[in-house]
């Protein structure tokens, strides 16, 4: 019984939360999921984490291998890329986030638009004759976030201060803004 295990996990990590810093590992995502909903509304019971929560989107690595990431077949209308580094001759910044909206399967190319409306095609061809990748891909969903929410940065933007790995906390928010407060 997938529930019940995921209730032993999120009981067994509040008994040893007090006594130190404390992680969750569990073998499968469809595991994550449960232990942290379940985990969250514990934590809402008892005031550690807000009841009023706001919805953001979130990016979530698709984790293809380098075969796939080459390849039309294995990307969707509305999946994003980011820029690792430049790309030749497009002046594309690194880590600018685009969103697909065209795959050619064909002739093994996508259509990709920034928040600005630029639109490019990106040559997966050309990509392949790469010796590494120069972008990589996501899927957008909306995670709730609450006061009270400790988070991690998974990406590196150091020109706002956000390394990768570096923990912080959700202070508060409103219908403008989420206030954080880095660890450290």
């Amino acid at each position: 019984d997938q529930a019940a295990i995921a209730d032993r996990v999120v009981s067994a990590y509040l008994e040893m939360q007090a006594q130190r810093d404390t992680q969750i590992v569990v073998a499968t995502n469809a595991m994550r999921g449960l232990v942290s909903a379940r985990l969250r509304n514990q934590l809402q019971d008892s005031g550690a984490l807000s009841r009023s929560e706001r919805e953001v989107d979130r990016l979530y690595a698709k984790n293809l291998s380098r075969a796939e990431q080459v390849d039309a077949r294995f990307y969707a209308l509305g999946d994003k890329i980011v820029s690792n580094d430049a790309f030749a001759g497009a002046a594309t910044p690194r880590h600018m986030v685009e969103t697909i909206v065209g795959v050619d399967r064909d002739n093994n190319m996508l259509k990709v638009r920034s928040d600005k409306g630029r639109e490019r095609m990106v040559d997966l061809n050309d990509e392949a004759a790469r010796r590494s990748p120069s972008f990589s891909t996501f899927t957008e969903r909306a995670h709730p976030i609450a006061a009270g929410d400790r988070m991690v940065w998974e990406a590196r933007f150091s020109d706002r201060g956000y390394e990768r790995g570096g923990a912080f906390s959700i202070v508060a928010m409103d219908s403008k803004a989420v206030t954080i407060r880095h660890e450290g």
